[in-house]
């Protein structure tokens, strides 16, 4: 049994090295968060000072430290590129697939454990974020971790070795804490807190916590940074990060990223598509009154309703702040393949009844055919919908081109083909599920569906939205000397920073939509361009025509929707 685990979890790190890291390296970084987090660490190895994060040269209190101390680890290995600052995140995504295969494993079985696997690492979200360089990954994944631990320690017989899961259980939370400040502990807690209520065991289990122990090894991961930094910065650090990043986001809006309260329910059910067609029966089942088994001494059953209460609260905690991007939701990504897991196996034994195939079909068909019904019209909604969007994208970080969408007719009607296969895949699992092949193919054409996902169709957007950001900056860079001044004009990008790769920092000159500010703009504009010393301004090629009346104007280059001038004319070679 152990040497049978051991090989699947070999198995399972091959598939997640096939899956997490294959063409980290290829894609330019991505704005806003991608540029950010690079520009930040940079600028981190640079001046040697690794307790507080700097984004062009102010502080940048946007998330707590271990992130960023991931990331440098990978940069001083890698070096400056897009593989050191990803690779953490692809880490932690491996990790968190291999924990919760072995973790499922262990308690409720292999087979829940490997297609719990399998779903987890087969979804949307999980290849979005486990590629892209973002906090929620290593966050998820000591959450996770925290969460199991706790499960454990709850059903452990051995009385030492429980305790020794409960600390385990407190030393996640500190990392998670570590990750992503207060909102770890309204998910491990609430999720927790929760399952313990409704199982009428919270009072035992409140009993049983090494509080002194488990508290101390919380402190002493989590608090050095958080103290150090408070004492450092004050009150900056205090309204910075707690007021600014985690009470503001909770009671408003922050950059305009509001929604409606909704909003979760049908971004958990696109970003863990198809899955979530077998995962909601799993969390209808896990929530049944039968499902309360620890008193029972029955783990295998309770890890159901864990899963369940562990999904409920972490969508009910992001939904109710006011602040909502996509991502926040993936905590709970773990527990829908685990529930999705166990459905597939109750449907291969002949456990499930024709309610799950019923509800597993209502919810995936309808969805699966309205995307490849999306994707086969994509072509023709596509240019209707970037002329909407271009006013909107075309204000913030990205300068769209001069020239149409790239071609990407052939790989829109792709998608839905294979979209199609799936869909005839997973009915057909549903209705043969006694056959061993039919899961197994389903998910094969799931892996075919997000490897054009994330093959042509992400590489062709990525060298459409910011490949030519990334030349600009790497021009730029060759061409500006020691002593010269770099400033963005009308423009906010962090990965110019990051490909800048200076050591002063950037200077940006504002410019928005009231008179008034492209007055104070305008005004700035011309006075460095009278400087002694060479400018070099990056800015968007649509504001040429009135820019090149500017002083000492000189065009350098056009790189799609990007534009550089400077102050002085180019030495003889220097194109």
């Amino acid at each position: 049994m152990a040497a049978r685990r051991t090989r699947l979890t070999l198995l399972l790190a091959l598939w997640c090295l096939v899956l997490f890291f294959t063409g980290l390296w290829a894609t330019p970084l991505i704005d806003r968060d991608e540029g950010e987090y690079g520009a930040s660490v940079a600028e981190m190895v640079r001046s040697g000072d690794y307790l507080t994060p700097r984004l062009n040269g102010r502080l940048y209190f946007e998330k707590p430290i271990l992130t960023f101390w991931l990331i440098a680890a990978s940069y001083h290995v890698l070096g400056h590129n897009e593989l050191a600052l990803r690779l953490p995140s692809a880490v932690c995504a491996m990790l968190l697939v291999l924990l919760t295969f072995l973790f499922t494993a262990r308690v409720a079985g292999e087979r829940v454990g490997l297609w719990a696997a399998v779903c987890l690492s087969l979804c949307l979200g999980t290849l979005m974020i486990g590629r892209t360089v973002l906090t929620d990954m290593p966050l998820t994944l000591f959450t996770t971790a925290a969460l199991f631990a706790l499960f454990e320690a709850a059903h452990h017989p051995d009385k030492k070795s429980s305790r020794r899961w409960y600390v385990l259980a407190f030393a996640a939370l500190g990392l998670a804490f570590l990750t992503k400040g207060p909102v770890a502990l309204a998910v491990c807690l609430g999720a927790a807190g929760a399952y313990l209520l409704a199982n009428r065991s919270l009072i035992r289990t409140m009993k049983q916590v090494p509080w002194l122990w488990g508290l101390l090894a919380f402190v002493l991961i989590a608090g050095p940074w958080y103290v150090t930094s408070l004492l450092v910065h004050g009150e900056k650090f205090w309204r910075g990060f707690f007021i600014g990043q985690n009470v503001a986001r909770l009671t408003s809006s922050v950059l305009g990223m509001g929604a409606s309260f909704l909003l979760y329910v049908p971004v958990m059910v696109v970003f863990f598509f198809p899955w979530i067609g077998l995962a909601v029966p799993g969390l209808a089942a896990g929530l049944r009154p039968g499902r309360r088994n620890i008193r029972r001494g029955d783990p295998n059953q309770d890890l159901d309703f864990l899963c369940a209460w562990w999904v409920i609260v972490v969508l009910a905690v992001f939904s109710l702040a006011q602040t909502k991007l996509p991502n926040y939701i993936f905590p709970m990504f773990p527990a829908l393949a685990v529930l999705a897991g166990r459905t597939i196996v109750r449907l291969q034994d002949g456990a499930a009844g024709k309610w799950t195939k019923i509800g597993a079909g209502l919810i995936v068909a309808p969805l699966g055919l309205l995307l490849s019904a999306l994707f086969g019209a994509m072509p023709w909604i596509l240019p209707r919908l970037a002329a909407k969007a271009k006013p909107r994208f075309d204000a913030s970080e990205y300068a769209f081109l001069a020239r149409d969408l790239p071609d990407m007719t052939w790989i829109w009607p792709a998608l839905a083909a294979v979209l199609l296969v799936v869909m005839v895949l997973f009915g057909l699992a549903l209705l043969r599920a006694d056959k061993r092949w039919t899961w197994p193919a389903t998910a094969m054409a799931v892996l075919v569906f997000f490897a054009v996902v994330f093959g042509p169709l992400q590489a062709t957007m990525l060298e459409y939205l910011q490949a030519p950001a990334k030349r600009t900056a790497l021009l730029v860079k060759r061409l500006a000397q020691p002593g010269d001044r770099v400033a963005t004009y009308a423009l906010w990008k962090p990965t110019l920073f990051f490909y800048l790769d200076r050591p002063e920092p950037v200077e940006r000159i504002q410019f928005g939509d009231k008179r008034w500010k492209w007055l104070t703009g305008r005004r700035r504009l011309e006075t460095i361009m009278t400087d002694r010393a060479r400018v070099w301004v990056i800015t968007r090629a649509r504001l040429e025509p009135e820019l090149s009346a500017t002083t000492n104007y000189h065009r350098v280059t056009r790189q799609g929707g990007y534009l550089v001038f400077s102050n002085q004319p180019l030495p003889r070679g220097g194109k």
